[in-house]
């Protein structure tokens, strides 16, 4: 879905209010909805941090801790992928690299 038009209004409030946390709620609001979730903090920190601020900010940015750390634990219950044994060029990278490192010491 497309926010454009309504970050543009919330930016336009935020300039016209600028003590005024709702604003800045209604921008991590719709940070959250695009999966832009470091812009969503930033936004939730105003909104709570600000002179006048949006008391549900700080529930919204609990949320998004909540979410963010159920989904770190089930990437680390994952077990780790198995190293690939078939690296198409990795080989000839490696050989290259040990030559040009050869080649540096030769000349120092």
């Amino acid at each position: 879905k497309e926010w454009s038009v309504a970050r543009h209004r919330y930016l336009t409030a935020a300039r016209i209010l600028p003590p005024n946390g709702v604003p800045h709620n209604q921008l991590a609001v719709l940070a959250n909805y695009e999966g832009k979730e470091c812009e969503a903090v930033y936004f939730y920190c105003r909104a709570i941090l600000i002179q006048h601020p949006f008391p549900t900010a700080r529930r919204n940015l609990q949320i998004l801790y909540e979410k963010n750390k159920a989904a770190f634990n089930l990437l680390s219950e994952e077990p780790p992928a198995p190293a690939s044994t078939e690296q198409p060029g990795a080989d000839q990278a490696a050989q290259g690299l040990s030559k040009r490192r050869r080649k540096r010491q030769q000349t120092q």
